[in-house]
């Protein structure tokens, strides 16, 4: 048997069977809930735009400082030795 001070506590307005509102069937009703994830489902769209645009962003500025460094008064066979793939 645990002790008071290890056993779990539970809030008196938590729902029992819903631990996260947009997921509650009884309040929202199946509409309300198929709008709340797709908004879920819109946020985490959203983020990963943002996640990819920096990516991108990021290879962007990669290639900028890489070919910073080639001479391409040299010819395209010099370039293409100074890459390394």
């Amino acid at each position: 048997m645990r002790c008071r001070c290890c056993a779990p506590q539970r809030s008196p307005t938590a729902s029992d069977r819903f631990p996260y509102p947009f997921l509650d069937f009884e309040t929202l009703g199946a509409a309300g809930l198929v709008i709340a994830l797709l908004r879920l489902v819109g946020i985490i769209l959203v983020l990963a735009m943002v996640v990819a645009a920096g990516d991108r962003a990021a290879a962007w500025g990669a290639r900028r400082v890489r070919n910073r460094d080639v001479d391409k008064s040299e010819g395209p066979d010099s370039i293409a030795d100074t890459v390394v793939a």
